[in-house]
């Protein structure tokens, strides 16, 4: 008997994750009134994650691995791997997923429900970080959006993305077409906001906690809280780490906003000057748009003494 429930694939990067994956598999089998098929990219492993998942698989045959062998280095050539080779036809929503989470039972259902409630085609979410000794954070990023936040920011924590088919075949057509140039993206999660962005595909950021964030040792970015987390991300900006990935993002997804990109893209004294008095456009809490703020102005400054090198 065919289902009326919400079709979704999920879409896992998977990489070492035998301590964690078994526990965050069951709690996207056990997501309510949705129809899940999981397939799992298992980036080449030393350990015994391949192993976790066929048992999984002999039980489950919703559950389907696309690779095992290659080495992809990071989990965003991973999900750009998976978002290239996934078939949509049979699926009303594509959702993505990291190994070591788990969600609550709602997550899917309530993404979709909001989807279609808000009339959007793209969709992200809080979530709660938890640590090994039981700590637990509210991660809150459905800020307000802003006219420019894409070229600085992703759309909230990845593994909480979920896309209309629309949106997905766009997608999965621009990675194809723009293979070689994609492979210069650090941060997906970052690149697929910008991309929905420009190309006016809506997204809704809710206010909703769907999954807990497990934070350890093998975390590739965690939930950067605290001062250490900030002094980091102002680093990264200040050296300039963040507006280079910032303009090759911007290059690949820029359509409508050209005027802007312009102006910042020299990275020259103007340019940081530009971005300073554009702080409260370029990020949408308020807190970073301040650290934004003096970052710029301390680059503008910066660049009167020692010549730009981005």
């Amino acid at each position: 008997m065919k289902s009326d429930k919400p079709k979704i694939a999920v879409l896992m990067a998977a990489y070492n994750g035998e301590k964690y994956i078994e526990k965050q598999l069951i709690s996207i089998l056990n997501q309510v009134d949705v129809e899940v098929s999981i397939h799992i990219n298992l980036d080449k492993s030393s350990d015994n994650t391949l192993s976790v998942i066929s048992k999984f698989k002999k039980t489950y045959p919703n559950i389907s691995i696309i690779s095992e062998d290659i080495s992809f280095g990071s989990a965003c050539s991973n999900f750009f791997f998976l978002l290239s080779s996934i078939d949509l036809n049979e699926y009303d929503f594509i959702s993505l997923s990291d190994q070591d989470d788990v969600w609550f039972e709602n997550k899917l259902i309530q993404a979709v429900s909001q989807i279609e409630l808000k009339n959007v085609s793209s969709y992200s979410s809080n979530v709660i970080a938890v640590w090994p000794n039981k700590k637990r954070k509210k991660i809150y990023k459905s800020f307000s959006q802003k006219p420019f936040d894409h070229f600085f920011e992703s759309g909230g924590p990845g593994n909480t993305y979920v896309f209309r088919k629309d949106f997905a075949a766009f997608l999965q057509e621009f990675l194809k077409k723009n293979a070689e140039a994609i492979k210069k993206v650090e941060h997906y999660d970052w690149f697929i906001y910008s991309l929905a962005k420009e190309y006016d595909f809506k997204w809704y950021l809710d206010d909703f906690y769907s999954l807990e964030y497990l934070q350890h040792g093998n975390n590739e970015i965690g939930a950067n809280l605290g001062i250490r987390a900030y002094l980091k991300r102002a680093r990264l900006l200040f050296n300039g780490s963040w507006f280079i990935q910032s303009r090759i993002i911007c290059s690949l997804t820029i359509k409508k906003n050209q005027d802007f990109f312009i102006e910042w893209s020299n990275l020259n004294f103007y340019s940081f000057l530009f971005l300073a008095y554009s702080s409260k456009k370029c990020r949408r809490n308020v807190r970073d748009q301040l650290v934004f703020f003096i970052v710029c102005t301390l680059l503008s400054l910066k660049s009167l003494f020692i010549k730009s090198t981005l």
